[in-house]
């Protein structure tokens, strides 16, 4: 298996997002235009088990404009009065945690023993490698978290159309998820456009990575910019030039392959002025 390859397609033209989510509400309350309730579903099944998830939903007392997901950066977890905020908008909203457990903290989603990696403070080299396949690797299980969050929001709103939103790494999971999920109507990626085995190597710089079989697999089976082609619904990518972590030139690459879109660019600069 370990020169295995697998492709956008490959990956998870078999993934099963149907198994019954088994919700178990933990609070309810409400705030003046919306509730919230914190809850557990059940996600993909494992040689060891069911994770289970962990979010934050909100739904509007009034009648619903939609549905979204957001997703947060890799080390953050769910935020109640970021749900609380796009709940008052009219919309239905579910927060999902997926870095796992994490210290003092009290809810979040658990992974099965076969999958401990799935944690973010356990990822080891699956966040930067694929030494076997992509389906073993903490991106593979991230996703499926998300995929299940898709299926938690159809079935709370079976009629509405849904949205995603990704910060930073969790925009690389919204990346895979506009490409592979039908169910998904509209992204935005906040930051976040793959390309992270060149991390630290610039688009006009002469250094490149070196090409080999693990090199391939993280790739064809991870990297965002791969999925890009497959995305067909509509798209909004935000970001900065100066980011760190994720280069903007290389994110205008993989917006480019994004298929049958009209793309408009709009560039903002900020000035100050001190007395």
């Amino acid at each position: 298996m370990a020169d295995t390859i697998l492709t956008p397609v490959t990956l998870w033209q078999s993934f099963d997002d149907t198994l019954p989510l088994k919700e178990v509400k933990v609070n309810s309350y409400s705030i003046q235009s919306a509730n919230i309730t914190n809850v557990y579903f059940s996600g993909r099944q494992t040689s060891m088990g069911r994770v289970r998830i962990f979010g934050v939903y909100g739904e509007p007392t009034t009648p619903s404009k939609g549905s979204l997901l957001i997703v947060p950066d890799a080390s953050d977890t769910v935020d109640a009065e970021v749900v609380m905020h796009f709940a008052s908008l009219g919309y239905n909203v579910l927060f999902i945690d997926y870095r796992g457990e994490y210290e003092n903290t009290k809810d979040f989603t658990k992974y099965p023993e076969d999958i401990t990696y799935a944690n973010y403070n356990e990822r080891g080299r699956t966040f930067d490698y694929v030494d076997t396949t992509a389906n073993k690797t903490c991106w593979y299980e991230w996703v499926a978290v998300a995929r299940y969050g898709i299926s938690y929001l159809k079935e709370k709103n079976p009629d509405s159309k849904i949205g995603i939103v990704g910060s930073k790494y969790g925009s690389n999971i919204c990346w895979q998820l506009a490409a592979t999920d039908s169910r998904v109507d509209a992204s935005v990626f906040l930051f976040g456009a793959g390309w992270q085995a060149y991390q630290n190597i610039f688009k006009q710089s002469d250094d490149d990575i070196e090409f080999n079989e693990e090199r391939c697999r993280f790739l064809a089976g991870i990297d965002a910019q791969a999925y890009a082609q497959y995305v067909e619904c509509p798209v909004l990518y935000l970001s900065s030039t100066n980011n760190s972590e994720f280069d903007a030139e290389r994110a205008v690459d993989t917006l480019s392959r994004v298929k049958n879109q009209n793309t408009c660019w709009h560039n903002f600069v900020s000035t100050s002025t001190y007395a």
